[in-house]
């Protein structure tokens, strides 16, 4: 322990063992610092080296999302140079191949079939129009001469327009006889029956003609304005189960709401004309023959346990276009809603109409003939 204490003395007295001591503790203060620094470096080029790794997938993102941006770009460019010249079925290529691929993701990502009935149906409308080569002409909106007469005129104005308006001329037409309850056509040197027809057929005769004095008339000012269109333009709805994608042409769809629409003014006129006989006032007769037709076509759809015999109820088929095209047979769930039932039931009243009228003016001639 002395000889310890003695040397030990002896070292602590020597400066330059001291300078010694003093330089190895810098050196290891400064190795300290280094060993410090160079950690730090390290976990920034880490860092750096994420950061680098994170930019480096953003620009690839970028990229994609870039070349992407540059093809839509590209392919609308394509799309409105061949539609400006005229060449709409080229145009419609363009842009059925991005809608193919759009269904292709949306297939393989989300599957929902309502959106793929929509791509599908937009894609077989396209597909339709580009082989006639026709220009768009949305048959929800229709400018065009014969989109427009076929879409608009038939299945939208005349059924809540122009029948509204018939009914209160053949009203007028049919009560203008009773003066005071009393009916003067007994008065004129006919027979009843005589009188009643000669009414029907001037009441129907003046219906078809303002039926086609209407359509013409919309045609006519649709053409000028925007074109005459095509007869060919396409309307994607549903097959005769319903369910079925199925592409309907202009022509199919006017003619079928034509012939719809002729029985349905014959069954009117039957209609007005055989309830004339109970109610003798205009205006209640308009109310009571609006309200029986126009409760068909806006409360039936409203009352689901009468979806199943909706097809029972004639005036339902005034919206041609979606009896034609088996909209109503979906929405209903109901596969008799068509052209064919349409036409057996509105014939069916009509015959049904007739004989009761018939049966009503026998009596009333052999009363009057008594």
């Amino acid at each position: 322990m002395i000889l310890l204490e003695f040397y030990s003395k002896k070292i602590y007295r020597n400066k330059f063992n001291l300078i010694l001591l003093v330089i190895l503790a810098v050196i290891m203060g400064l190795s300290l610092y280094f060993n410090n620094n160079s950690n730090s470096l390290i976990s920034t080029v880490k860092m750096e080296q994420n950061d680098l790794k994170a930019m480096q997938s953003n620009i690839a993102n970028n990229a994609e999302q870039n070349a992407a941006f540059t093809e839509q770009i590209e392919n609308n460019e394509r799309f409105f140079s061949y539609y400006e010249s005229g060449e709409y079925s080229k145009a419609y290529a363009t842009r059925i191949e991005k809608l193919v691929k759009i269904r292709e993701i949306s297939a393989n990502t989300t599957n929902i079939e309502s959106d793929l009935r929509v791509l599908d149906e937009i894609i077989a409308e396209l597909e339709a129009l580009a082989e006639h080569n026709l220009e768009y002409d949305s048959v929800f909106t229709p400018t065009k001469g014969f989109n427009f007469m076929a879409y608009s005129t038939v299945n939208s104005l005349v059924p809540y327009l122009l029948i509204p308006s018939l009914i209160l001329i053949m009203t007028s037409l049919f009560t203008d006889s009773y003066k005071r309850n009393l009916n003067i056509d007994l008065t004129y040197p006919l027979k009843l029956t005589e009188l009643r027809m000669s009414k029907f057929v001037t009441a129907l005769f003046y219906s078809i003609i303002s039926y086609l004095i209407y359509m013409l008339v919309s045609f006519g000012l649709s053409s000028l304005i925007s074109g005459i269109g095509s007869f060919n333009y396409p309307l994607v709805a549903y097959g005769e189960d319903g369910i079925s994608m199925h592409v309907y042409d202009t022509l199919t769809i006017m003619l079928g709401s034509i012939a719809i629409h002729f029985l349905l003014l014959v069954l009117l006129v039957l209609l007005v004309l055989l309830l004339s006989d109970y109610i003798r006032n205009r205006l209640y007769l308009f109310f009571v023959i609006l309200l029986i037709v126009y409760s068909q076509v806006l409360v039936v759809p409203l009352i689901p346990p009468l979806y199943g015999i909706s097809h029972l109820f004639p005036f339902y088929y005034l919206n041609a276009k979606s009896i034609i095209s088996y909209e109503s047979a979906f929405l209903l769930g109901n596969l008799n809603l068509n052209f064919k039932t349409g036409i057996l039931v509105i014939t069916g009243y009509i015959v049904l109409l007739s004989s009761i009228i018939f049966t009503n003016n026998f009596k009333n001639q052999k009363r009057m003939e008594n």
